[in-house]
Formats: structure tokens, C-alpha cells, sequence
């Protein structure tokens, strides 16, 4: 059984669809509601994805991290704007 975000959380990473394709968000998703859901248990790709019943191979989700093919700058620029709208300035996000 897939467990969904709750609405308010849904709406919050709704604002990222705009710099990731679908199935970038999706997985963008259920990276971000498995982290907060799976609290003391591992935080590896596989056990964030069987706590959110995710029924996609892990190696998808994998390959989200170790292959993107979203802009990096794109994302923190939206969260930049969703978590510090006051602020006026790009959060460097070049490693």
C-alpha cells in the first residue's frame, strides 16, 4: 500500500513542479515524505521507499540522486523562494 503526504505537505512540494519533470517530482516526492516518515529507521534510498510504500524499483530513486538530470541551482532557487522569501539573493549550491 502506497501512504501519501498529507495534503498541506503535498502542497508544499507542489511548488517544485515547475523545475522537475514528472517523474522527477514523483520521486522528488516520495524522497521527501519517506525522510520524514521513517524517522529512526535507516535513511537509504531502499528503506525510504518501502516506508512510503513506493512500488517503483529503488534503483529509480537511486538513480534520481547519482544521475540527476534536474538543475541543482533550479531546486534551491525554488526553495530559497518557499523558505526565505524575504530574502533577495541565490543560495550557492555548487559543490
Amino acid at each position: 500500500m502506497v501512504v501519501l503526504p498529507p495534503e498541506r505537505l503535498n502542497h508544499l512540494l507542489g511548488r517544485f513542479r515547475n523545475v522537475l519533470s514528472k517523474p522527477q517530482f514523483e520521486n522528488f516526492r516520495s524522497v521527501m515524505f519517506g525522510l520524514i516518515i521513517s524517522a529512526c529507521k535507516e535513511h537509504d534510498v531502499k528503506s525510504m521507499r518501502d516506508t512510503v510504500g513506493e512500488t517503483k524499483c529503488h534503483s529509480s530513486i537511486n538513480r534520481f540522486f547519482t544521475s540527476p538530470a534536474w538543475n541543482l541551482d533550479n531546486v534551491m532557487k525554488c526553495a530559497q523562494e518557499i523558505y526565505f522569501p524575504q530574502y533577495n539573493m541565490m543560495i550557492i549550491s555548487s559543490f
